[in-house]
C-alpha cells in the first residue's frame, strides 16, 4: 500500500463488495472529507467527491453503484450522494425538502 495515498488523512469507513472497496475519510488538517476505491485491499487510488464539507454517516456499494449517506454540515441538511463508478456523483433530491432536515 502507498503510504502517501492515505497522507494526512484518517479513514473512517471501509465498505465493499464482491469487486472494489470504497473508504472514506477525512483530511486531518481541514476536516474534509476524502475518498478512495481499490479493487485488492493493496493498491487505492483517491477519487475526487462532491461531498468534502459533509459528514458522512454509512456508505454501500450496490449493483447500480457507490451509495453514501450523510449530513451536509453547510446546510445542515441530510443528504445522499450516489455514482455509478465512483467518479462521476449524483445528490438525490428528495420531494419534499423538510424530510431532509436535520434538527
Amino acid at each position: 500500500m502507498d503510504s502517501h495515498t492515505f497522507d494526512e488523512a484518517r479513514i473512517d469507513m471501509v465498505v465493499s463488495d464482491t469487486t472494489q472497496l470504497f473508504a472514506t475519510g477525512r483530511n486531518q488538517s481541514d476536516l474534509t472529507q476524502l475518498a478512495w476505491v481499490s479493487s485488492d485491499a493493496i493498491a487505492w487510488e483517491r477519487i475526487p467527491v462532491p461531498f468534502g464539507h459533509a459528514t458522512i454517516r454509512d456508505a454501500v456499494i450496490t449493483d447500480s453503484g457507490i451509495v453514501v449517506v450523510g449530513v451536509d454540515l453547510e446546510s445542515l441538511e441530510a443528504a445522499i450522494w450516489n455514482s455509478p463508478d465512483g467518479n462521476v456523483w449524483h445528490r438525490a433530491v428528495p420531494d419534499d425538502e423538510s424530510q431532509f432536515l436535520v434538527r
